[in-house]
C-alpha cells in the first residue's frame, strides 16, 4: 500500500490506537451495564428521544477539535481516550441502524461491534507496518517529541527515546547532529516531592535493570500469567458450558449429559468465544516460553493475548454475563497498563545498555 510522502507515520500510533480501542470497549460495556441496571430508560419526551449515539458523536467531535487545537503528548492521550469513549458510545447503538425495527437488542450487534473494532485495529496496523520506519520519519518523530523539552517536562524515558530516534535518522541531514547535541544537553525534569505516582515511576525506571535480572522475576511473571491462563480457562468453561444451570443442576450427576448436549448445540457467540480464548491462551504460552530467552518478545506476546481478550472475549462475555465481563475487563486493563509500562522500561533499558556498550 503506497501512501503519499506527506503522510508520515507516528511511531507511537499503536499506543494511542490501543487507548482508543480499549476506551471504546469500556464505553460499550459500561453503557450496557448501566442500562441493564436502570431498566433501559428513555431520555426524552413522547415525541423526542435523545439516543446516546448523539453523545458519542459530540465526544468524537470534541476529540477532533482537541487534536487540531492543542499540541503535546498529553493532548494526544486525551484525544485517544475521548475519541474512544465517543466511538464506543456511538457504535453501541449499531443494532438500531442495521434492522428495520430499530432493534437495540439485535443479537448480532455484538459481533458487528467486534468486527468494526478489529477492522480498525488491523487497518491501522497494516498502514503503520507497511514498510520499515523511514529515516525521515524517525527525524520527524524526534522533532515532535521535542515538545516535551519546550514544556520543561522531558524525563529520562522521553530523552532516551528522542536520542534513539535521532540515531536511526539520516546522519547526513543537517538537523540530526544539531538536535542530538541539543538533546544531550537537556537536563531531565526532576520529580516533584508531591507526585507520589511519578516518583514511583522514576524510581522504578532506575532499578528496572536490577529487578529484571533477579532470579525470581521471570518465575513471578510466569506465575502471574499462569494464573491469568487458569482464570481464562475457568471463565470460558463456566460461561459456555455451565452458564444458566443452577447449583442443583451443576452438582447433579446428569450435568455431564447436559454439558455434552451444549457441546453439540454451541451458538455462534460460544464458538467465537472459544476461538478468542484459545488464541489468547496460545499467546500466553508463547510468552512464557520466550520470557527466559528475551523479555521484550515475551512482553509483546502477553500484550497480544490481553488485547485479544479485551477486544474480543470481553465483548462476547458481556453478551452472556455482564458482571463477570466488567470484572474481567478491569483485571485485563490493569494487566495491559502494567505490560505497557514494562515494555517502555525494557526499551529504555536496552537503549541504556547499548549506550553503555558504545561508551566502553
Amino acid at each position: 500500500m503506497n501512501i503519499p510522502q506527506y503522510f508520515h507515520r507516528r511511531i507511537q500510533t499503536e499506543y494511542y490506537l490501543e487507548i482508543f480501542l480499549i476506551t471504546a470497549v469500556c464505553a460499550i460495556l459500561v453503557i450496557r451495564f448501566f442500562l441493564k441496571l436502570a431498566g433501559y430508560p428513555i431520555l426524552g419526551t413522547e415525541t423526542l428521544h435523545i439516543a446516546h449515539m448523539f453523545w458519542g458523536g459530540l465526544l468524537m467531535a470534541a476529540a477532533v477539535i482537541m487534536a487540531f487545537s492543542f499540541i503535546g503528548r498529553r493532548n494526544l492521550i486525551w484525544v485517544a481516550a475521548l475519541g474512544g469513549v465517543g466511538f464506543g458510545t456511538f457504535i453501541d447503538e449499531i443494532g438500531k441502524f442495521v434492522t428495520h425495527d430499530n432493534d437495540y437488542f439485535f443479537q448480532p450487534a455484538v459481533a458487528l461491534m467486534y468486527l468494526c473494532l478489529v477492522l480498525i485495529f488491523l487497518g491501522v496496523k497494516s498502514v503503520i507496518h507497511r514498510t520499515d520506519i523511514l529515516p525521515s520519519e524517525y527525524l520527524l518523530n524526534a522533532m515532535e517529541s521535542l515538545e516535551e523539552a519546550a514544556f520543561d517536562d522531558m524525563d529520562e524515558v522521553e530523552k532516551a527515546t528522542i536520542l534513539n530516534y535521532l540515531r536511526r535518522a539520516d546522519p547526513d541531514h543537517p538537523l540530526v547532529n544539531s538536535l542530538t547535541r541539543m538533546i544531550v544537553n537537556v537536563v531531565p525534569v526532576p520529580v516533584g516531592p508531591g507526585h507520589r505516582l511519578v516518583r514511583f515511576r522514576h524510581r522504578f525506571q532506575q532499578i528496572y535493570g536490577r529487578i529484571v535480572n533477579l532470579p525470581g522475576f521471570s518465575s513471578g511473571l510466569i506465575a502471574l500469567f499462569g494464573f491469568q491462563l487458569m482464570m481464562m480457562f475457568l471463565v470460558t468453561l463456566t460461561l459456555i458450558f455451565f452458564y444458566g444451570f443452577g447449583m442443583e443442576q451443576v452438582v447433579d450427576v446428569r450435568i455431564f449429559s447436559r454439558v455434552a448436549d451444549k457441546v453439540q448445540h454451541l451458538s455462534v457467540v460460544d464458538v467465537l468465544y472459544l476461538i478468542s480464548s484459545g488464541l489468547s491462551a496460545i499467546f500466553i504460552l508463547l510468552g512464557m516460553m520466550r520470557l527466559r530467552r528475551s523479555r521484550l518478545p515475551a512482553y509483546r506476546m502477553f500484550e497480544r493475548s490481553i488485547l485479544i481478550t479485551i477486544f474480543v472475549s470481553q465483548l462476547l462475555a458481556f453478551y452472556k454475563e455482564q458482571f463477570s465481563a466488567l470484572a474481567g475487563l478491569f483485571f485485563n486493563i490493569m494487566l495491559w497498563a502494567g505490560l505497557q509500562f514494562l515494555i517502555q522500561q525494557e526499551l529504555l533499558y536496552r537503549n541504556r545498555s547499548r549506550d553503555d556498550t558504545g561508551a566502553t
